[in-house]
């Protein structure tokens, strides 16, 4: 059990990573609309219950 969930964090953390790259990469944080797709490949796994972007 606890390497299953090792194997999950290690997999939302990634997804998390690629994300966070591609809001970086295109400057999504001035276009929300973009910032809010590229979040929702988050969305879709029901390990991920909230999303927060942080700009800085």
């Amino acid at each position: 059990m606890k390497e299953q969930s090792d194997e999950l964090a290690v997999h939302i953390g990634n997804q998390a990573s690629r994300v966070a790259a591609a809001i970086d990469r295109h400057q999504a944080l001035s276009r929300p609309a973009l910032a809010q797709d590229l979040i929702g490949a988050l969305a879709v796994n029901s390990a991920v219950l909230c999303v927060e972007v942080r700009g800085g």
